[in-house]
């Protein structure tokens, strides 16, 4: 389980330890289940009154946040770390990290010494003529989101490290790209989401990156074209009160990932929560784990469009025992992950199946 931050509006320390109370409860989240939830705070937790110091960073705003989850469940919240679990089921992996983006958060700008002489003149002036100064002579208080320089090469370093047959899955708040919605404050997007995500790209394989923040749910994908296997799938959750996302990772009969479905739970007018869309992601690097059935199939095809129980005597006549139709179905859907089949009636049971096939 994956809360992408803005628990609370304006760093509001009581609305934030309801929410947790709330989530802990409603969910019935256990300590058992820790390695599996990951938290991250937003820009709206942190209570920027807390910013004093104004010529460094002050990483203590976000010491409340993590205190209430401590308190009511687990220390499961990523502030001053890069924090990495892993799931399994048998050979297949997913790493999971949680990442802090609201570092710069409510922190100060502080202007030039230069500048801020000649604005010492004309303030002075404004006072001495009973004027009004409304604004900070030091600098400007800021939301301006940003990760940890070592954060980054930490995660770098992590993914590097891991199989390639595990899939990383990062969280944070804030977006890598630019919202949609035109936003004219200064520094309001990530500003080191470029240096972020170049680093991501290179891994040169699939990364999951979701986040919160926009309040809207695209799903982006950035990739550099001269690095084969790159991608770099983006996920945006909606608010709470609107649904939540299902992520689901396919991975083949020999435990390599082929792909991740995004599953779109949404809130009806008439009060339930529904599956609005599915959206579906072949992993680039998958053709690295093409099966030996996956091949077999790609050369058992006849004609390019056959129904499931012809097509699986035509496979299962080079063997030297037939498949079962579990087993045939699983060969099929796995086809289809790597692009080879497109297949129709899925909703059905797999021998009302129609198999199409896309590639020679």
């Amino acid at each position: 389980m994956l809360i992408c931050g803005d628990l609370a509006c304006r760093g509001n320390k009581r609305e934030y330890v309801e929410t947790v109370g709330f989530l802990v409860d409603a969910l019935n989240l256990s300590s058992k289940q820790a390695g599996t939830i990951h938290v991250v705070p937003g820009n709206h937790d942190v209570d920027r009154r807390s910013c004093t110091a104004k010529k460094r960073l002050n990483p203590k705003k976000f010491d409340p946040l993590r205190e209430a989850w401590t308190k009511k469940y687990e220390d499961v919240l990523a502030t001053n770390r890069v924090r990495g679990t892993a799931l399994r089921s048998g050979k297949c992996e997913l790493n999971l990290y949680s990442m802090n983006s609201c570092i710069g958060c409510g922190e100060w700008r502080m202007f030039p010494d230069a500048l801020r002489t000649e604005m010492e003149a004309v303030v002075q002036k404004c006072r001495d003529t009973g004027g009004n100064v409304g604004f900070e002579l030091e600098g400007e208080r800021l939301d301006t989101p940003m990760f940890d320089l070592e954060h980054i090469r930490k995660l770098r370093s992590d993914i590097d490290d891991t199989a390639l047959e595990s899939v990383p899955i990062v969280l944070a708040h804030h977006n890598l790209l630019p919202q949609e919605l035109m936003r004219v404050e200064i520094y309001t997007e990530l500003i080191n989401s470029g240096q972020f995500r170049t680093s991501l790209v290179r891994c040169n394989r699939p990364v999951i990156y979701c986040h919160g923040h926009i309040h809207t749910d695209p799903i982006e994908i950035i990739s550099d074209a001269r690095l084969e296997s790159s991608q770099l799938i983006c996920v945006s959750a909606p608010q709470l009160v609107e649904g939540f996302n299902e992520l689901q990772f396919h991975f083949s009969k020999d435990d390599h990932p082929l792909g991740l479905s995004v599953l779109l739970h949404r809130l009806e007018p008439n009060g339930l929560v529904t599956v609005t869309d599915e959206l579906r992601i072949a992993f680039t690097n998958r053709g690295m784990f093409v099966s030996e059935d996956t091949t077999r199939l790609r050369d058992s095809f006849e004609s390019d469009q056959s129904r499931f129980r012809k097509l699986k005597s035509e496979y299962d006549s080079k063997l030297a025992s037939p498949t079962t139709d579990v087993e045939f179905a699983d060969i099929l859907l796995e086809a289809e992950w790597h692009g080879l089949v497109d297949l129709e009636h899925k909703a059905s049971i797999p021998s009302n199946w129609i198999v199409r096939r896309k590639m020679r």
